[in-house]
């Protein structure tokens, strides 16, 4: 119900609104007329119904608290009086006092099965999901805070409500608890199924549908096992204790097994726990040359044109820029493509592969190493932040650069929002866990309600927070901060990889802001226009906007570049904004060849200015992301080249060859074909094409075998 003050209209028929709960309130008082006129004429009482009839025409539009209110005082007062006032033929079990030992079995069973098995089963699932590596902890501990939630729900509260009742109120509670435990259980060993991929927020990616088949048979069978269960109770009351210890007993075998599951896998994992000690930043010079390059990890190239037109201020602040829609990258996963953007060509996967003589993890090391040592050789001040897959690792492992004393290396990604995403990851788990547990022992009937589209029936909803998405959101809100504006005639370098646009959420409209409690009603209208009136559609994908993180991206390098404007160092400084990778969206049909091949997932963003200011440009020459090395030294440096393998940096590459791009799915740190010790990508059964020129021209593309196999 949105307004308790207007009338519910939760049931819609066409563009006919009906309200509920005036209906529900006149079912409620004629049900009551039932029981309380019970073995009198019907002519007698007609007058009650007409009454209730009556009520219902009055308050029908009556606002929704006052009806709400109504309802549940005659709720209450049926409830209370059935279970104080209406007479029971019990048998004579049913009478005695209720039994200590049968409600500690309930109350126990109820407890293991929710608070230790369930989560367990879950964590064990996929033990190292659960570690937070900006605040490492044993994943474990997640079962003992559920346990103790059960424990509270089950063995506390229902013990207060127990000791509070009559003798026969304690008997129901015990019967009750009794066809409970049989519920759940059924529920969890024979009905839980596979329900799809979940993350480590318990956030399904699509909840499933049940169909109505299974929902009927779980009915009849939960109906045919609570009539067994209601027949021991009457006539066996002392196998039930037997059956709670048996119970009892395999639930907390059940537990130990997933703990030490979770245990073994733990302490078999080397974690790279992140160490964010130091604070992040890098100078830029008011007389000198500054070059700066940033990575935005799975950025869409095509989104520009839109964004631009839907905030044309955005040609002011990005003025110099040229962008280049007509961009390649030779891969869709980081591991495959971020080494060619930051060491060039001879870092492509054909190129890499080639190289024999060294493992991916040391080829990848050495390509995010050549410009910060280049620039360093040259006199320049070099930075890298959070370099991709340094170490091999998905947290970089920084050490690569000890050697190398000109250049500085940091971690940023986490350091301005560690204390957020893990404040919120822990508050959303902890409730999640117990909540979880609650679906998994409900019949498929409630499991939807449950689980509320992930909210898992909090009253303040926070909205589809990704906490994953304040990580890198952070960096880029602390770009002022990071930068450190020196009057001086000094040269330098930055290279910064930044994975917001990799993790999509929806963003508040206007202004693309992040919070918690988006609310976009009216304000999201699906789709986009650009300046030549072509149409963008924005669909909710798994409830996430890919669109919305790429245009807040933009807009906070805008903020960032109105900084540098501010201070003086905008036009002595020479900016790339690249990405690695695109997405297979299907947002751009020029993309999708014949064969239903989506090329948008390896058209990445690609931008450059150059020192001096101008208008914003757009450039159709065809461009790769391995041309960022080439941009960042031009007209730097005589006859750049790389400091490992001396061959020149200038990009000759792009334009004596035919360009290859390999569409192999896997990553590095989960496949082990792809891990650091391999010598070679492997890329078996997937498909590899040839482009050249222009990667809007489908004539252009050719699936080819793997090069040089």
């Amino acid at each position: 119900i949105q307004d308790l003050g207007a009338a519910d209209g939760l049931l819609r028929i066409g563009s006919v609104s009906v309200n509920i709960l005036p209906v529900v309130m006149t079912l409620i008082n004629c049900i009551a007329a039932v029981i309380y006129t019970r073995g009198t004429p019907f002519r007698e009482n007609i007058q009650i119904y007409v009454l209730a009839g009556l009520f219902l025409i009055l308050l029908y539009p009556s606002p929704s608290g006052l009806v709400l209110y109504w309802t549940m005082n005659n709720v209450f007062s049926l409830v209370k009086n059935i279970v104080l006032k209406e007479p029971y033929a019990m048998s004579e079990d049913t009478e005695k006092a209720p039994s200590l030992l049968l409600y500690l079995g309930g109350t126990v069973t109820l407890t293991c099965l929710t608070g230790a098995v369930i989560p367990s089963a879950l964590v064990a699932s996929s033990p190292t999901d659960f570690v937070e590596l900006l605040a490492y902890k044993n994943p474990s501990t997640y079962v003992i805070s559920t346990l103790c939630i059960s424990a509270g729900c089950f063995l506390f509260w229902l013990s207060v409500f127990y000791a509070l009742a009559s003798d026969r109120g304690k008997r129901r509670i015990c019967l009750g608890i009794w066809l409970l435990c049989g519920i759940a259980l059924l529920d969890y060993f024979l009905f839980a199924k596979d329900m799809g991929i979940m993350s480590s927020e318990l956030q399904y990616i699509s909840f499933p549908v049940f169909t109505l088949n299974e929902m009927l048979v779980q009915i009849i069978v939960l109906a045919a096992a609570l009539l067994v269960m209601v027949v021991i109770w009457k006539k066996k009351t002392g196998i039930i204790g037997v059956i709670y210890a048996a119970a009892i007993v395999s639930l907390v075998l059940f537990s130990r097994f997933y703990i030490v599951s979770i245990n073994r896998v733990i302490s078999n994992t080397d974690f790279n726990v992140y160490d964010l000690s130091t604070e992040p930043y890098f100078n830029l010079s008011t007389k000198g040359r500054n070059v700066v390059v940033i990575m935005l990890d799975k950025a869409i190239s095509g989104y520009v044109p839109y964004l631009f037109a839907e905030r044309p201020e955005l040609r002011q602040k990005f003025s110099g820029f040229t962008y280049y829609p007509n961009t390649l990258s030779f891969g869709m996963h980081t591991n495959f493509t971020s080494a060619a953007l930051y060491g060039g060509y001879e870092y492509s996967p054909l190129a890499m592969n080639e190289r024999t003589d060294m493992t991916l993890g040391e080829k990848q090391d050495e390509a995010v190493s050549v410009l910060p040592v280049l620039f360093s050789n040259k006199g320049y001040e070099a930075t890298v932040i959070d370099p991709p897959y340094a170490g091999y690792t998905s947290w970089p492992d920084l050490s690569i650069y000890d050697e190398y004393p000109g250049v500085k290396a940091f971690h940023a990604r986490g350091y301005f929002s560690v204390k957020e995403r893990y404040t919120g990851v822990e508050n959303s788990r902890r409730r999640s866990f117990f909540m979880y547990s609650l679906l998994k022992v409900s019949p498929m009937l409630l499991q939807p309600y449950i689980y509320d589209d992930a909210e898992y029936l909090r009253a303040e909803k926070p909205g589809k927070v990704n906490w994953d998405i304040l990580t890198s959101w952070g960096v880029l809100a602390n770009m002022k901060t990071m930068t450190k504006i020196k009057d001086t005639d000094s040269n330098t370098f930055m290279i910064l990889d930044n994975e917001m646009t990799h993790e999509q959420t929806e963003f508040q409209l206007p202004d693309y802001k992040l919070t918690g409690n988006v609310n976009n009603d009216g304000l999201e209208k699906g789709y986009r226009v650009d300046d030549n009136g072509n149409r963008l559609e924005i669909p909710e994908r798994r409830d996430y906007i890919e669109y919305h993180t790429n245009a807040a991206a933009l807009l906070m390098l805008g903020e960032w570049f109105d900084h540098l404007k501010k201070y003086g160092v905008y036009e002595n400084t020479r900016i790339i904004i690249v990405a690695d990778h695109g997405d297979k969206l299907g947002d751009f049909p020029e993309l999708i060849l014949d064969d239903g091949t989506d090329m948008e997932q390896v058209n990445p963003l690609f931008m450059f200015k150059d020192f001096g200011d101008g208008e914003f440009k757009i450039s159709h020459e065809f461009m790769t992301n391995a041309d960022t090395p080439v941009l960042a030294v031009k007209d730097l440096m005589q006859d750049p080249a790389n400091p490992f393998t001396g061959e020149k940096i200038d990009g000759h590459e792009k334009n004596d060859d035919l360009q290859y791009v390999t569409l192999s799915h896997y990553y590095s740190t989960v496949d082990p074909p792809n891990t650091a010790g391999a010598v070679r990508f492997t890329t078996d059964d997937e498909p590899w094409y040839s482009i050249h020129d222009d990667i809007f021209n489908k004539s252009y593309w050719k699936e080819v075998p793997e090069p040089g196999k």
